[in-house]
């Protein structure tokens, strides 16, 4: 009869016969499984460290012969500053300049250029192959949350050390947190992300990752925003997302989930719309049909400027169509000038129609070129309707659809004057800097909304410049969202 120890692993080459022998990928060692297979784990750990401080003392080495070198030269440079003529007219030191200047930089730039532990690079690359996997990663991910629910433990005593009541002398990094966020977000625990991701904000404010490990914020933040979103806290989501746009104002990412967010608000029977910005007040709430979002601080001020400087040698005096004539022409009606970019003009032209693309979630394919208007004294534009009348005019409409949608841009302050109106559902918006309004020109059934009708106040005082694009319905076929109506 075999002996325990020889029947065991009898029964364990039967059941994993790859064991012993793995195929070519690379072989799992699943570290979190065992403490003692950890052992390993810190031994490399420890030699890591070694070999990374090996190379911070190379650096430090470079760096004090960089130091040394700046220091001679200065005092040498300083010299001159006392008398930069009679300096000069030394034939020594005016020797010594042209020779250092011909000879010296050059060495200085090869020596610059001279690639830094090599060695130690190499060694990391090396050992690469014994770093846990990402299937280690999750493993022990596994057992921390099978630790945390068999005993009902809190995450904030957890990530501070407190296990079951008693205190370590160990607690989680911010790394950790997110990490464990993470997992859980994988794993489809929402209840048990959202916990650990409020941790990992809370943590990162008082304590920020360093370089090279840091962690873009605005991620985390976003990550947070779509668990809150799983938990159907929308509001909270936006709020969330709200936070990353004070550091990350123009991220098309962001801007594109907070309005497929809103877009979930809207179609909760029971919540109310939320704004897009805390500060645009009653605006949205009240303006559901026809749909418009207030956005502020889409455009940043050298984006402005640059668009301005676009505009200026390119302005036009601004026409209006005219269904009669079949023909744009120059009216009384519209008194502005204006440029017309294409969308692929330049980068920020691009730019600029990739975050339309993102706040409306509309494709711009066979919509309008971006227009940049600029009102002068008492420049206007009276009431009208973006959308246009087909019955007057409907080959205008028969490639690429009515106009479905207006992005209007303001890209300055005015100091009086100059609000877009809306006298059907008594609404005025005020030029700010920065900001934009969006609003939808037709119906669900593709009918123009009368409601829509607006106009460009008189400027009393300033000069009014705004940029808008009027995009057109036909390529929107599965892209604009079924309202709820009430």
């Amino acid at each position: 009869m075999m002996n325990y120890s020889r029947k065991f692993i009898f029964i364990w080459l039967l059941l994993y016969p790859l064991a012993l022998f793995p195929a070519q990928d690379a072989v799992e060692k699943s570290h979190s499984t065992s403490v003692a297979g950890m052992v390993q784990l810190l031994e490399l750990e420890t030699q890591l460290i070694d070999n990374l401080n090996r190379y911070a003392d190379k650096l430090e080495s470079k760096l004090k012969i960089v130091r040394s070198g700046i220091a001679e030269m200065s005092l040498k440079n300083a010299k001159a500053a006392l008398s930069i003529e009679e300096y000069l007219s030394n034939p020594l030191i005016a020797f010594s300049l042209i020779r250092r200047m011909n000879r010296d930089w050059i060495n200085w730039e090869l020596y610059m250029d001279e690639p830094i532990g090599t060695k130690e690079i190499d060694f990391l690359q090396d050992h690469r192959e014994f770093l846990p996997t990402s299937t280690d990663l999750e493993e022990a991910s596994d057992g921390f949350e099978l630790i945390q629910t068999t005993y009902g433990l809190n995450s904030t005593d957890m990530a501070k050390g407190l296990l079951n009541g008693k205190q370590y002398d160990a607690r989680l990094s911010v790394l950790d947190m997110y990490a464990i966020g993470q997992y859980h977000y994988d794993q489809e625990n929402y209840g048990a992300s959202s916990d650990w991701l409020y941790l990992t904000i809370e943590n990162h404010k008082q304590n920020p990752v360093g370089v090279p490990l840091q962690i873009d914020f605005s991620d985390v933040l976003l990550l947070y925003a779509e668990v809150l979103v799983k938990l159907n806290r929308y509001k909270d989501a936006v709020q969330v997302i709200n936070v990353a746009l004070k550091d990350k104002k123009f991220d098309a990412k962001l801007i594109r989930r907070r309005l497929e967010i809103e877009t979930l608000i809207r179609n909760e029977p029971n919540i109310k719309p939320k704004p897009f910005n805390k500060s645009v007040g009653d605006f949205e709430r009240g303006c559901r049909d026809p749909y418009m979002v207030l956005y502020h601080d889409v455009i940043s001020p050298n984006e402005i400027a640059e668009l301005q400087e676009m505009a200026k040698p390119q302005l036009k005096r601004a026409r209006v169509y005219n269904s009669t004539k079949n023909t744009d022409q120059l009216s009384k009606t519209r008194t502005a000038k204006l440029a017309w970019f294409l969308d692929t003009f330049n980068q920020l032209t691009e730019r600029l129609n990739q975050r339309i693309m993102d706040m409306t979630n509309f494709v711009l394919n066979g919509s309008e070129m971006l227009q940049v208007m600029n009102y002068g004294l008492g420049g206007y534009y009276v009431k009208h309707f973006d959308y246009f009348n087909t019955t007057k005019g409907p080959h205008i409409t028969q490639i690429n659809g009515d106009r479905i949608a207006t992005v209007l841009f303001y890209l300055n302050d005015v100091e009086q004057g100059g609000a877009t109106v809306f006298p059907e559902i008594k609404k005025a918006v005020f030029p700010k800097r920065g900001s934009a309004i969006m609003w939808y020109n037709l119906k669900d059934d593709g009918e123009g909304n009368r409601d829509t009708l607006h106009a460009g106040c008189p400027v009393i005082v300033g000069s009014k410049w705004v940029c808008n694009k009027w995009i057109r319905e036909r390529e929107q076929i599965f892209r604009r969202p079924c309202l709820v109506r009430k």
